[in-house]
């Protein structure tokens, strides 16, 4: 038997109410440890399909505590071998655990994605990946061009992700406490147009979700973007590796 991992809190354990399924025959549980506490169920290894169902019903059961305390939630691939890994965790992490808890307490996740058209002009033919019929035979001169292509790609991707996160921090300044951003190459292209797709997350003060919603609406009515917002969500991106950009 494995024990999938949910969220962690400040104990004790009694602060949330009990987590009961309707749907799954499944139950959660707690472990109270050094102060902090844990929420968990027991998962065979057939139970550990990836399936959409059991995906919502993870996310479910962390939005269940979320709306009750600040919790760090966990991916849904967070599944721990004993019990006592998880003890382990909450008293090796314990002064982490609890740093980030202050930064998350009382805010929640807004996500905007956008579908950004790069229009740069039409690269000179061995930059698109083609060759000259000289050098058709020459393997390594193909692969030093179709590298190339491929950083040159990854360069403007990365400048299209730093130019809207910059627009964006602007927009919604003094909406949100920390920001994150990544970007990634859509494989659609029409002509010379090039599209990537810019994820942006923002740590936001839930008195401040309404107001945050009112400025993408404003936002979104003027920019040539395509805009998403989702949320608000349990905050994963603030809890992942990495340095966020604050406000």
């Amino acid at each position: 038997m494995k024990f999938r991992l949910y969220c962690i809190f400040e104990g004790p354990e009694n602060r949330t109410a009990p987590y009961a399924s309707t749907t799954q025959d499944i139950r959660v549980q707690a472990m109270e440890k050094h102060g902090l506490c844990a929420n968990f169920s027991e998962v065979s290894d057939a139970a550990q399909t990836d399936t959409i169902s059991s995906m919502m019903l993870h996310h479910d059961i962390i939005a269940f505590f979320f709306d009750q305390v600040t919790v760090i939630p966990f991916r849904f691939d967070t599944v721990l071998e004993d019990l006592s890994d998880l003890e382990l965790l909450l008293k090796e992490k314990n002064a982490y655990y609890r740093q980030t808890i202050r930064r998350l307490d009382g805010c929640a996740e807004m996500g905007i994605r956008a579908i950004v058209d790069q229009r740069d002009e039409e690269p000179p033919p061995d930059e698109r990946g083609h060759l000259h019929s000289r050098d058709a035979s020459n393997p390594g001169l193909l692969y030093l061009q179709s590298r190339k292509v491929h950083y040159t790609g990854e360069s403007r991707t990365e400048e299209s992700k730093e130019h809207v996160s910059r627009k964006f921090r602007a927009a919604f300044a003094g909406l949100f406490r920390e920001f994150r951003s990544d970007a990634s190459r859509l494989d659609v292209k029409t002509g010379v147009r090039r599209f990537c797709l810019i994820s942006a997350y923002f740590l936001v003060p839930r008195d401040l979700l309404k107001s945050f919603r009112n400025q993408f609406r404003a936002l979104a009515a003027m920019d040539t973007a395509k805009l998403l917002l989702s949320g608000p969500w349990p905050p994963y991106n603030f809890v992942l590796p990495g340095k966020p950009q604050f406000k």
